[in-house]
């Protein structure tokens, strides 16, 4: 497997685990995202296998599921469906 790089993407530093395999100029990129208790480590077999077929993948880490980006709780049990949105635009602009 092509080596997983951790980026941090836009303003407010989102971190995104991704795969960049030769040749996946040719395919659509697959984005990650997890659900409550996950991170972008829930994704590595994933990411494993989709980028030894070609696919460049990119596993978003949701504000305070990362080891650099912890975040109260308070601040956590805010986050919404606009949030999930606005992540997926961070990472849509930089693939």
């Amino acid at each position: 497997m092509e080596e997983t790089l951790v980026n941090h993407l836009g303003p407010s530093k989102l971190i995104v685990e991704s795969t960049n395999p030769p040749g996946c100029k040719d395919q659509v990129p697959i984005v990650f995202l997890h659900g409550a208790g996950c991170g972008s480590w829930y994704f590595k077999n994933a990411m494993k296998w989709f980028s030894s077929q070609g696919f460049e993948c990119h596993a978003i880490n949701l504000r305070g599921h990362h080891p650099d980006n912890k975040v109260l709780t308070s601040e956590f049990i805010k986050l919404d469906v606009e949030d999930f949105v606005d992540y997926l635009d961070v990472v849509l602009e930089h693939v």
